[in-house]
Formats: C-alpha cells, sequence, structure tokens
C-alpha cells in the first residue's frame, strides 16, 4: 500500500503535512481549494494534483507566476517522491511511502514529522506513540459540540482528512482579514484569539486548549478571518478543510444547526468583551491586504479647493475594505498628513479591476516605529460615487463569500 503527501518545505512553516487522499487535489488563493495559500503570488485556482493509474500529475491551472517543479518552469509533471515545486514562494515536497495495510493515515502524517524537535517534545513521555496519536486525535474530535454525535467509524473518517501543524511559541496560525475557511482544532498546545479595533487596539478573546476549536466564523459566513490566533505554546493544531466539513454536513444536517447555535453564542460573547473594553468592533466586511499602488493628495489646511498648498504623495495599500484604507507612505513625516485634513484618492486595482478614486478624510496616523518601517494613515471614505463603490465591494467579495 502506498500513501502520498506533500510537506511545506519553505513558505507558510516548516511543520504541515498534508495527506493526498482524493484523486484530484486543487491548490489555490480560493477558500475552495484543497489547499489554501495566501501567498502575494498564488492565482484564485493555481494547480491541479490528479491521481491517475497509481501516478500523480501536477498541473497548472493557468496562474500568472506558474509552477517551478525541481527548478523548472513546466505546465505539467509526474511526480516521483522527493520532487520539489514552488507555487509562488511557497515549497512544496511530494512524499510517497510504502505502509502496511493496517497502519493508520493520520499516524503515517506524524510519523513524516517525527524527526522534528517539536514532535519530539510533544511525545515526550508517551511510551507508546502510535496509540496516544489516535486517541487524543479521536478524543478531539468527541469533544467539539457539533462533531460528537458522530460514531466511532465517521470520527475515524475525519482522522484521515486531517491536516497537521505544528506551530512554535508566538507563531501565527490566522490573522485577521485572512481569506479561509478551514476549521482547526487544538490537538496539544494553547492559542491565544485575539481582535483589534480601527486604531490597533488589542483584546484578549479567549485562550484554547486541548479539544477546543477555532475557525467557525469564516467557515459559516464565508468572510475574512474576524480574529487573529497565535501560539501561545509549542502546539500541535489538526486542520480540516472547507470541503471535508461540507462532506459531513451533507451526510448529517443537525450538525449545522448546533454548529450555528455555536457561532452565535461565540459572536455574542466576543460583542459583550468589546463593549467591556469600550472597544470599537471592526468592521466586518471583507478586506485586502496585498500591496496595491495609492496616489493620493492631501489638504493640509482642510480646505478641499485650495490645490496650491496641496501635497500629493505616492504609496500602497496596507489594509483596505468598504469604509476605509490603511496606507503607508515611505518617506514621510507624519506631521504631513494632520488629522481631518481632506483627501483625493486614486487606489489602483490588480489587472482586470482597473482604479478607481474617491475623497476621503484622514482619520489617524501612526508613525514608523523602527528602521525600514514606514508611515501608516488611515483614511475614511467620503463621497464614493456609486459605480466605484460597487467595484470596490465586487472586488473585496470576490468568488469567496459564498453561503453554506
Amino acid at each position: 500500500m502506498k500513501d502520498c503527501f506533500l510537506t511545506l518545505d519553505k513558505g507558510l512553516g516548516p511543520n504541515t503535512v498534508y495527506p493526498l487522499l482524493d484523486d484530484e487535489v486543487r491548490i489555490g488563493r480560493s477558500a475552495k481549494n484543497t489547499i489554501t495559500l495566501l501567498g502575494k503570488d498564488v492565482s484564485r485556482n493555481h494547480a491541479r494534483l490528479r491521481f491517475r493509474e497509481g501516478e500523480w500529475t501536477l498541473g497548472d491551472l493557468g496562474g500568472a507566476n506558474g509552477i517551478v517543479c525541481n527548478g523548472k518552469r513546466l505546465d505539467k509533471v509526474v511526480l516521483t517522491s522527493g520532487d520539489t515545486f514552488k507555487i509562488g514562494d511557497i515549497t512544496f515536497r511530494y512524499i510517497e511511502r510504502e505502509i502496511p495495510e493496517a497502519r493508520d493515515q493520520f499516524f503515517e502524517t506524524i510519523s513524516i514529522l517525527s524527526n522534528t524537535i517539536q514532535v519530539q517534545k510533544l511525545s515526550e513521555e508517551k511510551h507508546v506513540i502510535e496509540p496516544w496519536w489516535q486517541e487524543r486525535l479521536m478524543e478531539a474530535i468527541s469533544a467539539i459540540p457539533f462533531l460528537s454525535h458522530l460514531s466511532e467509524k465517521e470520527r475515524s473518517k475525519m482522522v484521515g482528512t486531517a491536516t497537521v501543524h505544528i506551530f512554535n511559541t508566538d507563531e501565527v496560525i490566522i490573522s485577521e482579514g485572512d481569506e479561509g475557511r478551514s476549521i482547526y482544532v487544538v490537538l496539544d498546545g494553547r492559542v491565544r484569539v485575539f481582535a483589534k479595533d480601527y486604531q490597533d487596539g488589542e483584546l484578549e478573546i479567549a485562550v484554547l486548549k486541548g479539544n477546543q476549536f477555532f475557525g467557525e466564523m469564516s467557515f459559516l459566513t464565508g468572510e475574512p478571518r474576524s480574529a487573529s490566533v497565535v501560539a501561545e505554546d509549542l502546539s500541535l493544531i489538526i486542520e480540516f478543510s472547507y470541503s471535508s466539513m461540507c462532506d459531513i454536513i451533507k451526510e448529517h444536517p443537525p450538525v449545522k444547526t448546533v454548529f450555528l447555535d455555536y457561532y452565535h453564542d461565540r459572536l455574542d460573547k466576543t460583542k459583550e468583551k468589546l463593549e467591556e473594553a469600550g472597544m470599537k468592533e471592526r468592521r466586518r466586511a471583507p478586506r485586502f491586504r496585498t500591496e496595491i499602488p495609492v496616489n493620493f493628495l492631501v489638504s493640509p489646511n482642510g480646505k478641499e479647493e485650495d490645490r496650491e498648498s496641496s501635497n500629493v504623495w505616492i504609496g500602497f495599500s496596507i489594509d483596505i475594505s468598504l469604509v476605509g484604507i490603511m496606507v503607508g507612505v515611505p518617506e514621510a513625516e507624519p506631521q504631513a498628513f494632520p488629522p481631518e485634513a481632506p483627501v483625493h484618492l486614486e487606489i489602483v486595482l490588480p489587472v482586470d479591476w482597473g482604479d478607481f478614486r474617491t475623497l476621503g478624510i484622514v482619520r489617524w496616523v501612526k508613525p514608523p516605529k523602527a528602521e525600514g518601517e514606514v508611515t501608516q494613515i488611515c483614511i475614511e471614505f467620503e463621497g464614493m460615487a456609486r459605480t466605484y463603490r460597487e467595484k470596490l465591494r465586487k472586488f473585496l467579495y470576490g468568488k469567496s463569500h459564498v453561503d453554506l
């Protein structure tokens, strides 16, 4: 029996293994792919792996930056064990392993990671490692409210679809505003969940430990992540993809009902914490955090018509939503952007979308704190034409805003 895997050699984190379980695996930026990547050079639907007649073939789906396999740019290639390929800045390694029929798929994934210091630390003092991993994952699945009623056979099936990640202390697991619809379960370690307000004020929402989960809000709504999650300790995290969770819901419709109840309860508690802390809730609209060019004109005297005293700046977007934009401006002094100053903006969206123009107001400025950082200006949109607003809305939502 031969099992096949992809491991991350470079890009998202060195300790991640993706078992290749289906006959077709898609890779790209869209949350509907089997493997979702957030790299800036990754296309929405970038590459596809197909299993035919005992071989995995890697093919380019027309990504702007293509695929580089073993150092060569290729459109299609049959993979052999040990081959590496790059999608954007992210490097994968393809692995084949002959294993006994009785050996567990999830444990085989763990065994690929077992030569790392991280797994050795997590496994220390466990005399029989294989049953321990299996038992811990089954225990975690059983403890999740919307999966607890599944039979042992069904839970074992979930084990087979799991992607394993190991995160070091202070390593970011997901960031607020990221795309993605996977569900994550903490198998070992501890993670901190927190959100930010308009002015980057931070509020801790929860600390999650073994058998607890996160990611359900984006899974249900299709919207970007509403909070950030960071590992507080060395943590073993299990990821269940959007497609595998959808399969469970199709087979067991009551799962969605329990899921929704849990989602609303967490949402209410988060809002309560934000209100208690006096923080404004961060906008829940989609956000785009890849750099795009921004040209803007600031009227420091507070008069839009006073063009002669206005300053024209060239910057880049750090964070853009339906109601405003955070702009980074290299080599600019913070005092050049007085609060409440009117702004004329020209924002250059990626290819096929074109640019759009709007007025805005400077709300606050964040000066650079270290060498290499840039001045950041928070600008609230004002007076945007309806056609431009609709263009921005469609661009931000794209095709990822799909209700389950």
